[in-house]
């Protein structure tokens, strides 16, 4: 695959790894880079061409959550291991502590985490959230919790994404609700 302007019109980069998915990380400046999800490698375009760093990430054919919080990029693709990328930095680093995810969200100065292990099981239809101290990796802090939205008893019910609609309410999208 290639890197396209426009599809099929100018290339800007061949791509070196097969890429899952993109992503942009914005910084409280505005400036942004282009991230690329190529299992096991994670690729970082800002300028020139694309650098690409081996994270060993996981190809378990989920797609990669993510969330912006004041710059730092958080994300993962529900395994063992969530990832925080500062902007305009090589690579990224596990954030230990964190819970993976399906879904994450910035919202009211905290990251929640949907689709996420509660007491240690994974919870389709659980949401987290870390404490009210505006840090991305204190997920169990004064004010950091979790709750299941709807019963396990509904088959097939999932947290599939969770968008901030505005500084009072997010939306929370499952598959069935």
């Amino acid at each position: 695959g290639a890197l396209e302007r426009v599809m099929g019109l100018e290339s800007i980069e061949e791509l070196t790894h097969r890429s899952m998915q993109l992503a942009m990380h914005q910084n409280l400046e505005g400036r942004a880079e282009l991230i690329v999800f190529a299992p096991p490698y994670l690729g970082v375009r800002y300028e020139d061409e694309i650098q690409w760093h081996d994270l060993d990430l996981s190809l378990n054919h989920q797609r990669f959550a993510h969330t912006n919080f004041g710059g730092t990029l958080l994300f993962s693709n529900l395994t063992d291991t969530v990832y925080v990328r500062q902007p305009f930095e090589a690579g990224a680093t596990v954030l230990p502590g964190a819970y993976p995810a399906r879904a994450y969200a910035t919202f009211a100065g905290r990251v929640y985490a949907g689709h996420t292990l509660i007491d240690g099981n994974l919870e389709p239809a659980g949401i987290r959230w870390t404490a009210h101290n505006s840090d991305y990796s204190d997920w169990e802090g004064e004010g950091s919790g979790f709750e299941l939205l709807i019963s396990n008893t509904i088959a097939g019910e999932e947290i599939l994404e969770m968008i901030p609609m505005s500084f009072d309410y997010m939306a929370v999208l499952c598959r069935n609700s």
